[in-house]
């Protein structure tokens, strides 16, 4: 939540709200995927932080998402 804002911001970090949870739950295992070791500089910092997430946890976020209203611009 302190990256992606619940409103997206012109040129900013989108906003994940109304997502399908299809979508998130690909984003997210392939940012799993990329673990530490092949994650370089120009990469964001999503494959680190995944690290940390299990696969349950991986389903509730992305249902989480999924499950808020998109905020218009």
């Amino acid at each position: 939540m302190t990256c992606h804002a619940p409103s997206p911001e012109p040129g900013g970090i989108p906003s994940l709200n109304g997502l399908s949870a299809e979508h998130l739950l690909t984003r997210l295992r392939g940012f799993k995927g990329n673990g530490p070791a092949q994650t370089t500089a120009a990469m964001t910092i999503m494959p680190l932080l995944m690290q940390g997430y299990d696969e349950a946890q991986i389903r509730a976020l992305a249902e989480w998402f999924a499950s808020r209203q998109a905020s218009p611009r």
